[in-house]
């Protein structure tokens, strides 16, 4: 079973990187193994790297909650398509 990113507790995004973090084994290996896909296990320890150290090329998870989405700033979004 795969998560969808933004439905995944805190909780388990948390301990998914703890894991990763540890090395016991690679990161595909522990995806594979917790349900979700690389490159999110990969981004969620990025986020992780960002919250603790902090970078001027990445936003925090406490900026991103506060900053306002672009759907939010223009008032809402829809898709284009050619005619």
């Amino acid at each position: 079973m795969f998560w969808c990113l933004h439905h995944t507790p805190p909780e388990f995004r948390q301990r998914a990187v703890e894991l990763a973090r540890l090395g016991d084994k690679p990161i595909a290996a522990l995806a594979k193994d917790l349900g979700i896909s690389e490159s999110y296990l990969r981004n969620w320890m990025a986020q992780a790297d960002t919250d603790e150290t902090g970078t001027t090329t990445r936003l925090t998870s406490t900026e991103k909650e506060n900053s306002p989405s672009c759907a939010a700033r223009t008032g809402s979004w829809s898709w284009r398509t050619r005619s």
